[in-house]
């Protein structure tokens, strides 16, 4: 089916009550619906090296839509695919930058490590180019079996390992722990230097840190214009949380929060125009961020 816009490339999202669209003029929609500049163009395939000389081209693709521009990038003939996340009136530039370093961090940390092909290990994983054993920190896609529609496989460093063969290569770690999270794609990589550390989605401290943050703005409950900048800044750090709720806890639960989040700001004196309006539209954008990402 071909955009109803264009007339020339293919239509690949649906605006109810509006029509079919390819992604070039539904970001054109987007940005006259959104009252944003238009996003300038950027190279949409890039290449980059990992740290093997290895050179990975993507494909780089940008979404706009309410409350949020998803900006993606797959690997073009590989497994690699990488996201990121911004709001729609942020600089696209710095947005697309990103991503782009999103993808140099990936490529740079490996999950799978190269055995020599002259040591005949039990555990391996077997791929195409060699033999691999797990580091003891990585992440991996969770994929469909192209064998098997009925299981999973893990892509891992862009190459896609069977259960089977990543419960084999466990082995190796018997007796220790396995802590595991599945996560949004457009969560920071997991790089060197870094590690899984428990993190609290519990409604009660996620509004009592929104609470927190706001006493450092309000002066006897009152919020002054001159504030209104600084204090919509700090308070993404609450909305990232309600987010983290929404991906990984109770979506009935994460409502509540948001509708809580929302009602203490309408509530809040002040003397700016727009406030709390902004916030307001965030919130409403995690709340529907599962939705939203299943339909498109």
């Amino acid at each position: 089916m071909k955009c109803n816009q264009c007339q020339q490339n293919e239509a690949i999202i649906h605006i109810k009550e509006s029509g079919d669209f390819c992604l070039s003029c539904h970001n054109q929609i987007m940005t006259k619906h959104l009252g944003i500049a238009a996003v300038d163009p950027c190279e949409m395939v890039v290449s980059l090296k990992d740290p093997q000389g290895n050179d990975h081209t993507f494909e780089i693709s940008l979404l706009l839509l309410p409350g949020i521009a998803i900006w993606r990038g797959w690997e073009i003939d590989g497994g690699y695919e990488f996201e990121t996340q911004s709001r729609p009136e942020d600089n696209q530039a710095f947005a697309y930058l990103q991503l782009i370093q999103k993808i140099a961090k990936g490529l740079a940390q490996k999950t799978l490590v190269r055995y020599s092909e002259n040591q005949p290990i039990s555990n391996a994983i077997h791929l195409s180019d060699g033999q691999y054993g797990l580091n003891s920190v990585g992440t991996g896609r969770i994929t469909l079996d192209e064998e098997s529609r009925d299981l999973a496989s893990l892509v891992i460093d862009g190459q896609v390992v069977s259960i089977e063969a990543f419960g084999q290569a466990l082995t190796c770690y018997e007796g220790a722990t396995l802590v595991f999270q599945i996560r949004d794609q457009s969560e920071p990589v997991l790089e060197q230097g870094m590690v899984l550390q428990p993190l609290s989605i519990d409604p009660e401290q996620i509004y009592q840190h929104f609470e927190r943050t706001l006493s450092w703005f309000l002066d006897k409950g009152f919020l002054s214009y001159k504030r209104v900048s600084a204090c919509g800044d700090a308070l993404t750090d609450s909305v990232s949380e309600l987010k983290r709720l929404v991906c990984y806890g109770d979506q009935e639960t994460a409502r509540k929060l948001g509708q809580r989040m929302k009602e203490r700001l309408i509530s809040i004196e002040n003397d700016d125009d727009y406030f709390p309006n902004h916030l307001i539209e965030m919130i409403n954008a995690t709340l529907s961020l599962n939705q939203t990402l299943k339909e498109v």
